[in-house]
């Protein structure tokens, strides 16, 4: 619980331990068009990638079961 959380309207997704981190970048891109942008991460060897939702998720139940769905369609 974070209470100093009013809104969201991104999800962040860190990828680690990435054997092709470009090909996983281009294909997560390819195939979810709900991501906004997406960049190998500074060491190397993960992805960072950023979803845009729709619209502000206030309750934080919505927004966990939102991040779940996201995961998994991102892995």
């Amino acid at each position: 619980s974070n209470e100093a959380v009013e809104k969201a309207r991104f999800m962040i997704f860190d990828l680690d331990g990435i054997s092709d981190p470009a090909a996983v970048k281009a294909e997560a891109l390819a195939k979810l068009p709900f991501l906004r942008w997406a960049f190998v991460s500074p060491g190397g060897k993960g992805v960072k990638l950023i979803a845009q939702l729709d619209r502000d998720i206030t309750l934080e139940a919505e927004y966990r079961e939102l991040w779940a769905w996201l995961a998994l369609q991102v892995n």
